[in-house]
């Protein structure tokens, strides 16, 4: 019987050996299972943080971009402005110097001539032909403002005593109104 309970006593011993290494092993495991969450947490909120971060950055560069966007629509405009003052001024240029190349021909012209009155004539034809054209251009924008203040004052006018009759209709019905409350009133006695 000894033999049976010291052979029980060496199973169990065993038994409970084996038990201990395992619990053993098992918070060693637990151990390096909690480091690695740790870790692990660690990590999740370096890279939410960081996403947090570039978000921030993200949004900040849209804002960025849009009023890029903006100062360049400007620009694009000014430049369109710009482009058609300087093609405006290139046409006055031309035009000018168009202007200033027939003076220097009809110069010429006149040197040549050695001051002949015939081409003076012709410039002061010219010239005078001008000077008619831009008096009844004058004669009938003169002419037009003219009606323009004569049909604006008929107008006033027509304005005044239109106002005029608006306030006597208007007397008229307040007096109508007076008249009514009195009749009613008495109406009512």
């Amino acid at each position: 019987p000894n033999s049976k309970v010291g052979h029980d006593y060496e199973r169990l011993k065993s038994q409970c050996m084996r038990a201990m290494a395992d619990l053993q092993s098992l918070q060693n495991q637990h151990t390096k299972t909690l480091k690695r969450c740790e870790e692990a947490v660690k990590e999740a909120d370096f890279y939410h943080m960081l996403h947090s971060r570039v978000l921030g950055e993200q949004t900040q560069l849209k804002e960025e971009m849009e009023e890029q966007r903006r100062e360049n629509g400007q620009l694009v405009r000014e430049h369109n402005h710009l482009q058609q003052s300087c093609d405006e001024l290139r046409r006055l240029r031309a035009d000018d110097q168009k202007e200033a190349a027939d003076l220097r021909l009809q110069q010429q012209q006149v040197m040549r001539e050695r001051g002949s009155s015939e081409v003076l004539n012709q410039l002061y034809d010219a010239a005078l032909d001008k000077l008619e054209a831009v008096k009844k251009e004058y004669d009938a924008l003169s002419k037009r403002y003219g009606d323009k203040v004569a049909t604006h004052n008929t107008d006033l006018g027509r304005l005044e005593q239109a106002e005029d009759e608006n306030r006597r209709l208007l007397k008229q019905r307040d007096a109508a109104m007076q008249y009514q409350q009195q009749y009613s009133t008495s109406m009512r006695r």
